[in-house]
């Protein structure tokens, strides 16, 4: 089951791997929600070319794979095998399915809880906390009705310390294009941030680094974010990551230096294996070491590319990787509940 009004990281890992399943023998279809015809004509979406599936969706002969966000969706299913796709925690904790007054968007942005990454024991930090539990208790998915697969080790760990019994990790490449560029090549004076990267931090590095275009990949196409990437030497996500993202992996492919924060998934090597060095500490107060370290990695980008080279080859390993994977998690699978 996929959205088909966006096209996001998540649209193409829950692509990827509907594809990855054809290749290794599964009869995997594709079930679009919230159709937009736009999205789903797109040449995105039809170049993994798999046929979307409009019958009965509660069967025992089915396995549903659902994103995170939309498990309000099979919560009535008492027949098929029903798996959860985390791309990330943080989206789980702000979309549906919520008890009252907790499905009402202002609540929900006053209870937003960035602990889940940043395992911050805060007093206001764990009072959201449970507050968001409480909110999510209507569909407990942390039954053995719930099979759990995600791109994060780091979040695999959170599904199995909240009690899944089957939870995997099957770490998805992004799109084949990423694969296929030059990185030694001349770069524009472009510094490009993440999307969840703040705005102070943004108008702190413009004030700094005034000969360069600082800016965020947001609100554009992926024509866009391949442009951008393609001509910047530089890549830095200050948000907190609760998953895996996909705009410092592709960053990194079409080869700028990536920064990023220490919270969440990046402080994990198996899922960004990043020197120490490019993993930062996200405060005002250590701004200025930030700067340093972005000087320093424009000076001498060169020497920073090749200091990058493991993560480059982790991310080309994990596609050659991919259908390999895919086969073990799901051979795995459909022998403990013996499909």
């Amino acid at each position: 089951m996929c959205p088909g009004n966006v096209i996001s990281g998540g649209v193409n890992s829950l692509l990827n791997l509907c594809t990855s399943l054809n290749r290794n023998g599964f009869s995997a279809k594709i079930f679009f929600y919230n159709v937009d015809n736009e999205i789903i004509n797109s040449h995105i979406v039809q170049s993994y070319n798999i046929e979307q599936y409009n019958g009965e969706l509660d069967l025992e002969s089915n396995i549903i794979i659902v994103p995170e966000t939309q498990t309000v969706r099979i919560k009535s299913f008492k027949k098929a095998i029903k798996v959860v796709y985390w791309l990330g925690l943080l989206y789980y904790y702000k979309n549906p399915e919520w008890k009252f007054p907790f499905n009402y968007k202002i609540i929900r942005k006053l209870i937003a809880c960035h602990s889940y990454a940043g395992h911050s024991n805060g007093f206001f930090e764990l009072t959201k906390r449970r507050l968001n539990e409480y909110a999510k208790s209507k569909i407990n998915i942390w039954t053995e009705d719930y099979i759990h697969l995600s791109n994060s080790y780091f979040v695999t760990e959170f599904c199995k310390n909240k009690g899944a019994k089957y939870a995997y990790t099957i770490q998805n490449p992004v799109h084949d294009e990423f694969y296929e560029a030059e990185v030694n090549k001349k770069r524009e004076k472009y510094i490009l941030l993440g999307q969840r990267s703040s705005y102070i931090f943004m108008w702190f590095m413009r004030l700094v680094f005034k000969e360069y275009k600082v800016f965020k990949l947001k609100r554009m196409s992926h024509a866009e974010v391949v442009k951008y990437l393609s001509q910047s030497a530089i890549f830095i996500e200050l948000g907190i990551n609760h998953g895996r993202d996909r705009l410092p992996r592709e960053a990194a492919l079409l080869g700028n230096v990536v920064f990023m924060n220490r919270r969440g998934s990046s402080s994990n090597k198996a899922d960004y294996n990043l020197d120490e060095y490019y993993i930062l500490k996200n405060n005002i107060f250590n701004y200025f070491k930030i700067i340093r370290k972005v000087k320093n990695a424009l000076s001498n980008y060169n020497e920073h590319l090749e200091r990058q080279s493991e993560f480059r080859q982790q991310l080309i390993d994990e596609k050659n990787n991919f259908d390999a994977n895919v086969k073990q998690v799901f051979n795995k699978l459909t022998t403990n509940l013996k499909i």
